[in-house]
């Protein structure tokens, strides 16, 4: 899995369910969902 930087933390993972739902670890060590807008492709 890809991890990549963002104003909301270090993006580790994302929901199998709702794909606009990521996964976010911040410095403090703390996880969070953080809620993504997708364009439709």
């Amino acid at each position: 899995m890809n991890t990549c930087e963002s104003p909301h933390g270090t993006i580790v993972g994302m929901s199998h369910y709702s794909p606009g739902l990521l996964l976010a670890m911040h410095e403090n060590g703390k996880f969070a969902w953080v809620v993504v807008k997708q364009h439709q492709v």
